[in-house]
């Protein structure tokens, strides 16, 4: 599933991390060019060594610019590819089930009128999908994308008539913890529903005690349907915890 707005894509997919690169150092100019890859482990002039966030590579295939100033508000620094109608690349070393950006078209002279980009995202070397996103005139698109399948890779690529790159910041990533659910279901009976299928790697367990550590996969049955995982507690008799654990 794909999203136009951040504020939906948080609703479905909350509480992921989010890679800024405003504390970039820029002092040697609004517009440096930088390796062709950064994770990490990425530790020179403008990245210092732990700035980048864990799981997340971010390359292109010749080399990376990082920019100063942009449309999006509160962010000040933007990495895109150094040449034109190249891909800039979000790769994910342990796959995830969602992908956020905030995304703009860098032309020359900094100019930007309304325009669109695709973003093609990828399970090894599997497509999944892609799409396109417009951005208005001096202004720009949030692309998200969410997946049952995990993510590997998403790529983010201009290749219309300007010489122009995608620039990307504030890239949020990983997979949502699922919330579990507990509703009545008539007397002495409760039901316990959390999301399916992204969630299906998840274990339901369940103790009966907090002070303990005696979490035990639960022994009710779980069922699968409309896109959620439930099961029944009856009776629902003394006191009974419930948890979801990963892996």
């Amino acid at each position: 599933m794909f999203y136009t707005a951040r504020s939906s894509f948080n609703t479905a997919e909350p509480g992921l991390p989010v890679q800024s690169f405003n504390s970039a150092n820029m002092s040697a100019g609004n517009l440096l060019v930088e390796s062709p890859q950064i994770s990490s482990s990425t530790s020179d002039s403008i990245f210092s060594l732990g700035s980048i966030l864990s799981n997340l590579t971010i390359s292109a295939p010749t080399a990376l610019e990082v920019v100063k100033g942009g449309p999006v508000p509160g962010a000040s620094v933007y990495v895109g590819p150094e040449y034109f109608q190249t891909g800039l690349n979000l790769s994910f070393a342990q796959g995830v089930s969602a992908v956020g950006a905030d995304v703009f078209i860098l032309y020359p002279g900094h100019q930007n009128p309304a325009d669109s980009f695709t973003a093609t995202v990828y399970n090894g070397t599997t497509m999944l999908g892609s799409h396109t996103f417009s951005e208005a005139a001096n202004s720009y698109a949030f692309a998200g994308v969410s997946s049952t399948t995990p993510i590997t890779q998403v790529t983010l690529l201009y290749d219309g008539g300007f010489d122009a790159a995608t620039f990307a910041a504030n890239i949020a990533f990983g997979t949502s913890v699922p919330n579990l659910t507990i509703v009545p279901n008539g007397t002495n009976s409760v039901i316990i529903l959390w999301p399916a299928p992204a969630t299906n790697s998840y274990t339901l367990q369940q103790n009966s005690n907090l002070a303990t550590t005696n979490w035990t996969t639960t022994g009710y049955a779980i069922t699968n349907g409309f896109g959620t995982n439930f099961c029944t507690i009856t009776p629902a008799t003394g006191n009974l915890f419930f948890r979801l654990r990963h892996p």
